[in-house]
């Protein structure tokens, strides 16, 4: 059975590439990698570094088999078993070998994920420094953590102060501090995101700052019962996999210092909006012709993107919604 996203869906990065962006893919893939045509680097993404499977391990990055209950990393052919990684990485058809992921062995995946993102964005702002005519720039950055597999608690110290026990707190379970140790990694590199992007801002010399947007979103509720790290979905009910609240109704937030007013920060949106809708919605931003891709028989998704604008002015609020009927 293929369940890889089909072909005839036209991804995210491929609206974006058709507008002039540069687009790097970071992470999980999991959407198919059936037969080459299913590979980010075939629907869209310029570069890539990450994983086709549904997790791998934080630092030896073998792939989580879901075939034998949780083994990590074991494939079994004729007999024999045989230890399986699951890390790619593609700059250019040229280059590609798929081994070439070997010089990140070792390395923590969310430390390793955030460099790369910063590696895109620092080159972008050296091409804006030097004058070139560089293309606009989309990141999709999809974290490994935090997810429930092994070594989630061998995110390095790095010199930090704090481990996983004053992370947590006293008293809590070792899921629990796995979990908040590696949460604390992601609001690291998220950190490190926003002040390369700041950099990127005003890299140009003519004082004009350029604006750029960050989204930060999960992909689904937590697992309360986890093997290796525990979440939790308080006060909704359910959990992931599931069809309740805490499986589906996710926070998330859209912040830029350039497009939102900053008089309105923490303005709350709470209209109904679905994981496909992120295509439309920055498509919009991104200045793509909505309604023209709505033609399609294809494409499911409504954008956001001037209702979200909305809701971050005194005027905007409840009163915006994006499936009401505009003016």
């Amino acid at each position: 059975m293929n369940r890889s996203v089909p072909l005839g869906h036209e991804l995210l990065p491929e609206v974006l590439g058709r507008l002039g962006y540069a687009t790097h893919g970071i992470g999980k893939w999991n959407i198919g990698h059936c037969n080459e045509a299913y590979l980010p680097w075939k629907r869209g993404f310029d570069t890539f570094l990450g994983y086709f499977s549904p997790g791998i391990a934080y630092v030896t990055h073998l792939a989580v088999s879901v075939w034998d209950q949780g083994v990590q990393g074991r494939l079994h052919l004729g007999g024999t078993s045989v230890a399986l990684t699951d890390l790619q990485y593609y700059e250019s058809e040229e280059t590609f070998r798929w081994d070439s992921a070997v010089e990140f062995e070792g390395l923590y995946s969310t430390t390793m994920f955030t460099q790369e993102a910063l590696k895109r964005i620092d080159a972008q702002t050296n091409h804006a420094q030097n004058g070139d005519n560089e293309k606009a720039l989309f990141i999709w950055l999809a974290y490994h953590g935090v997810h429930g597999d092994t070594g989630i608690e061998d995110v390095p110290g790095g010199g930090d102060p704090f481990d996983g026990r004053q992370v947590a707190g006293e008293g809590a379970t070792d899921r629990s501090r796995a979990f908040a140790v590696a949460l604390r990694e992601i609001d690291q590199g998220v950190g490190e995101v926003e002040d390369a992007m700041n950099r990127l801002s005003v890299s140009v010399s003519d004082g004009v700052r350029r604006p750029y947007v960050i989204v930060l979103h999960p992909d689904n509720g937590a697992e309360p019962c986890g093997v290796y790290c525990a979440g939790s979905n308080l006060p909704f009910r359910g959990k992931k996999f599931l069809e309740f609240d805490g499986a589906l109704r996710l926070p998330a937030f859209v912040y830029s210092p350039t497009l939102l007013q900053t008089n309105r920060d923490f303005a709350s949106y709470n209209k109904l909006m679905h994981h496909v809708d992120w295509l439309a919605t920055f498509a919009g931003a991104a200045g793509a012709d909505v309604d023209a891709l709505l033609e399609s028989d294809d494409f499911d998704s409504t954008s956001h993107w001037q209702s979200l604008l909305d809701a971050a002015t005194e005027e905007g609020g409840d009163d915006c919604d994006p499936y009401s009927p505009r003016s």
